[in-house]
């Protein structure tokens, strides 16, 4: 399996091993496969609930096809209140076999369903951006990023952030959407890839921030003019992670930083 997962095209699974796979899925009822088609999009586990409103299946008809399901070892109960594919490979075929049109209605579907749903701005932004509602997903990046760091884990925190930069250029009033300047969001992503122990990411995630900053031209002026002390924390922080390193040229760096930010 691991040698066949590499041959497909961008890490595809093989159409003969995708259709021995989808074999087994076409044994069960068209209800029991709404529901797996549900559960795909929603992601390797999957609360009831949602697979449940998903699926869009009256309440008996909905229990007779998730039985079915488990019953064929497509589906097992996973916790108190959810499912999980039996493997992770059949998800992935089962996720590889929807239409274009049908995988974006399901994951705008779940985005709706998610949007109100504390802690759960991870799933809503994934949701989000595969359904194609771009603004959506930049917010819910943002808050996934939030949430992230409330719990202690800015790995994740960092990537969340790092997500909603690179959706920036996409968003019209991102800065308004987002609640803060590009800097400063750069600025939280810098600072979460540092507490998680990526010093050289939150380097160069400061040095484009302080490019951005420097620029002369009136939107880079209006953010320092809003707040002025991003530069210099910007500069404080580049200064401080440079100091880190271990190379001649980064100390040197540090140096001329630190002088500017002063």
């Amino acid at each position: 399996l691991a040698a066949t997962k590499a041959s497909g095209p961008s890490g595809a699974l093989p159409s003969g091993l995708a259709g021995l796979l989808m074999s087994r899925v076409e044994r069960v009822s068209d209800a029991a496969q709404l529901v797996l088609r549900a559960a795909a999009v929603a992601g390797r586990r999957a609360s009831d609930d949602l697979v449940r409103a998903a699926a869009a299946l009256p309440e008996a008809a909905y229990d007779e096809a998730v039985r079915e399901a488990v019953a064929h070892q497509l589906l097992v109960p996973d916790g108190a209140d959810g499912y999980a594919f039996r493997h992770a490979l059949l998800r992935e075929a089962v996720y590889n076999d929807l239409l274009p049109g049908e995988r974006t209605r399901l994951h705008a579907r779940l985005a709706a369903l998610l949007s109100d749903v504390m802690g759960a701005a991870a799933e809503l932004a994934h949701h989000s951006l595969a359904s194609h509602d771009v603004p959506g997903a930049f917010i819910a990046s943002i808050r996934a990023g939030e949430e992230a760091q409330r719990i202690g884990a800015p790995a994740e925190a960092h990537r969340h952030y790092d997500q909603a930069l690179a959706l920036w250029d996409r968003v019209p009033d991102a800065e308004l959407l987002a609640g803060m300047s590009r800097g400063k969001l750069g600025l939280r992503s810098a600072l979460a890839a540092a507490a998680s122990g990526d010093v050289p990411r939150a380097v160069h995630l400061l040095r484009r921030i302080r490019m951005l900053l420097d620029r002369d031209d009136a939107k880079s002026r209006a953010v320092v003019e809003d707040d002025p002390s991003l530069l210099s924390r910007v500069g404080e922080r580049l200064a401080y992670y440079l100091l880190q390193g271990e190379n001649r040229e980064w100390f040197i760096e540090a140096l001329r930083v630190a002088g500017d930010t002063v």
